[in-house]
């Protein structure tokens, strides 16, 4: 379609299929053949050809000849701000809490790397309290975090929800995230609100290790619907109440950085799909 409007826009400025044809390196039966078919594509002719080969502009093409130059500059702008983030150089520094980590950035990473295939990433693996220090401390370009944290020196966006459910174990004792997760946050909640006191506790920093421990039934514990396929033991979805947020974290100021601005926007878009 592009081709097809540049060579519209050749033949209306020139006033002439021969001149159009000179200029865009086409044969003149190749030009005709385009504003033939644009002509039909836009259900109108544009304009009128005579014996001597000599055309005439209908109104038609009057009118439509400013939104071709419109198009065919927006597309060249496009054209060329893709070319410029493949070549494009940022170093990105992400952090995020485990979760994230292990079954969003693996996905999240490799949609970036295509868009900005010379930009170094890294990903450092923390919890939510430690992804929001990092923040604050500018040691991180953005921030993954999946519990209700509040900072006054960040902006938190949500991007997608995530079920928590409960691997059961014939025992009272449970298994649990550090202090600072955001495990270990909704955990203490649902233990609150259901009036549950453990018999015991094991405490560990790594969701693969609460899996393992559940599946060999050494506790009770509530992980994210992501690591149902890795489960072997019973489990339940928790209530909607107990539904938590994955959310990015950044720094207000970035989305007056058009490089920032957009990669955010991207970042949203496309974890509303995972």
């Amino acid at each position: 379609m592009f081709k097809l409007i540049a060579t519209f826009i050749a033949v209306y400025e020139h006033n002439s299929f021969t001149k159009a044809a000179e200029q865009l390196f086409l044969t003149q039966p190749t030009v005709s053949g385009h504003i033939k078919k644009l002509e039909d594509e836009l259900e109108c002719q544009l304009f009128i050809r005579t014996s001597n080969q000599a055309i005439t502009a209908c109104q038609s093409a009057h009118q439509f000849y400013p939104q071709a130059v419109s198009l065919i500059s927006k597309w060249e702008l496009n054209k060329q701000g893709l070319h410029d983030e493949k070549q494009l150089q940022q170093p990105l520094h992400f952090a995020a809490s485990l979760t994230i980590g292990t079954e969003l950035m693996p996905h999240l990473i490799s949609y970036l790397s295509d868009i900005y295939p010379k930009s170094d990433i890294r990903l450092t693996i923390c919890n939510s309290t430690d992804v929001i220090t990092l923040m604050e401390t500018a040691r991180c370009d953005l921030g993954f975090i999946e519990s209700d944290v509040i900072s006054s020196q960040l902006s938190i966006l949500p991007l997608c929800d995530d079920r928590l459910i409960k691997v059961s174990a014939p025992n009272d004792h449970w298994l649990i995230r550090e202090q600072g997760s955001g495990l270990y946050h909704f955990t203490n909640r649902y233990l609150a609100t259901q009036n549950i006191s453990p018999s015991g506790t094991t405490v560990v920093n790594s969701n693969e290790v609460l899996v393992k421990l559940a599946n060999a039934q050494l506790g009770n514990t509530l992980l994210s619907e992501r690591y149902l396929p890795r489960l072997t033991v019973p489990t339940t979805f928790l209530t909607d109440e107990m539904t938590r947020q994955f959310s990015l974290v950044h720094q207000e100021q970035q989305l007056e950085d058009v490089f920032f601005a957009k990669l955010i926007q991207r970042i949203i878009t496309f974890t509303a799909t995972l």
